[in-house]
């Protein structure tokens, strides 16, 4: 048997493409919160994979420049630190999907025991 993380929705179904629906709260370990009434996927791709990521709604799309990017004030020894780029000056956090996409933590795990 194996043990989805609790940060693993499911699957979606777009246009006959299975994704991986993934939710960043869960991932990051952000407990409590308003939870979105309509909450949506987003599919983001990195060299390993596409997954929906559940985001509560889509402002905007937008490029950011890497100099308009502040540090990160998540604790280096957090699970995300590595995920998290840092800070607009109007407070959207940058991720980086590569290493989001990356993290080991998002696999499987075989041989959990149910009994």
């Amino acid at each position: 048997l194996a043990a989805t993380p609790v940060f693993w929705l499911g699957l979606a179904n777009l246009r006959g493409n299975l994704y991986s629906g993934l939710d960043l709260r869960r991932y990051i370990g952000l407990q409590g919160g308003v939870a979105a009434v309509d909450p949506q996927l987003v599919l983001v791709q990195g060299a390993a994979m596409t997954v929906g990521v559940r985001v509560d709604e889509v402002i905007e799309v937008r490029t950011v420049a890497q100099g308009e990017i502040g540090p990160s004030l998540i604790d280096r020894g957090a699970r995300c630190a590595d995920v998290h780029v840092g800070l607009t000056r109007d407070l959207v956090s940058v991720l980086d999907i590569q290493a989001l996409l990356s993290d080991r933590t998002l696999g499987v795990q075989e041989g959990f025991d149910l009994s």
